[in-house]
């Protein structure tokens, strides 16, 4: 008996369906929604087809916009601190809470400072590394 040849099938590359948000000498910042919300990258503007790019090109894109994520505090933001916080502009009750929300929304604000602070500091140093 003789090999039998196999055939086999190539997968087509996975594409995603992109927004193109601007274009300028033949790069494309291009934007598309993951199961982790939106992502922007620059990719070369002729990779994009029909409004879509291959997920390889989209993998080896150029990042756009700060990593917000990986310089939050939360150490502060936790359910006693938010609850301390609360009591002190005076929601104790549901009645407190539904007569005025907005009470309710200074005080998780202020709960965030420090969340807020680090997300300051992460766009400052990030203008310095950037010079902009």
């Amino acid at each position: 008996m003789g090999k039998e040849d196999k055939v086999v099938e190539a997968e087509a590359p996975s594409k995603t369906k992109v927004k193109v948000i601007d274009c300028k000498e033949g790069s494309a910042l291009v934007e598309w929604v993951t199961e982790n919300g939106l992502r922007r990258v620059f990719v070369p503007e002729k990779k994009i087809i029909d409004g879509t790019c291959l997920d390889k090109v989209l993998d080896a894109g150029i990042p756009y916009g700060v990593p917000w994520a990986k310089f939050l505090d939360v150490s502060e933001v936790t359910p006693e601190n938010i609850q301390r916080t609360l009591y002190q502009h005076g929601i104790w009750t549901a009645e407190d809470i539904m007569a005025d929300p907005t009470i309710a929304l200074r005080a998780v604000q202020a709960a965030c400072r420090r969340l807020t602070g680090s997300l300051l500091k992460a766009a400052k140093e990030t203008r310095v590394k950037s010079g902009g």
